[in-house]
């Protein structure tokens, strides 16, 4: 019986620590680096996150894109510094890549991310820097990987 009871004791402890993982519910922002877009994330539980992004690659004028992106993450506390925590995740992409302002093709894909992210203490606001390259099914030739979309968020958290 004290073995449950010790074991039972340090699954709560464990739990309330996890409450550190995020210090907010839902956040909503804007997303920008190498596409520019918005950002919006609600956490499910202490650590895990749903992710929808919607960007827009309008970099090369006669290549532009429109993707939204669904998202799941899990968030690890980096616990030498508040609120800081490193993340990583994985989803699906769809959108439609226009070529010379004519061709439209339905892209599909699949996303990894990984990244860093930090709640100021005293505002409402966290800052993310992530990686999210994408393996694409459809919208090209053949796989296409793009790895090159990095990007910065800066969202309001409530």
């Amino acid at each position: 019986m004290k073995k449950k009871t010790g074991l039972l004791l340090l699954l709560l402890t464990a739990s309330a620590s996890m409450l550190a993982a995020q210090d907010y519910e839902r956040s909503i922002g804007l997303r920008a680096g190498t596409m520019i877009g918005g950002s919006y994330k609600q956490f499910l539980h202490t650590a895990g996150a749903l992710e929808a992004i919607l960007d827009l690659d309008i970099i090369h004028p006669n290549l532009m894109s429109i993707r939204g992106t669904a998202l799941y993450e899990y968030h690890f506390p980096i616990k030498a510094v508040d609120g800081l925590a490193w993340y990583i995740g994985a989803g699906v992409t769809v959108g439609a890549k226009i070529e010379n302002a004519s061709d439209r093709l339905f892209l599909f894909g699949a996303d990894i991310l990984g990244g860093v992210e930090y709640k100021l203490a005293t505002l409402p606001l966290c800052f993310a820097f992530d990686f999210d390259p994408k393996l694409y099914f459809a919208g090209y030739d053949t796989f296409h990987f793009g790895a090159a979309n990095v990007g910065l968020t800066a969202r309001y958290t409530f």
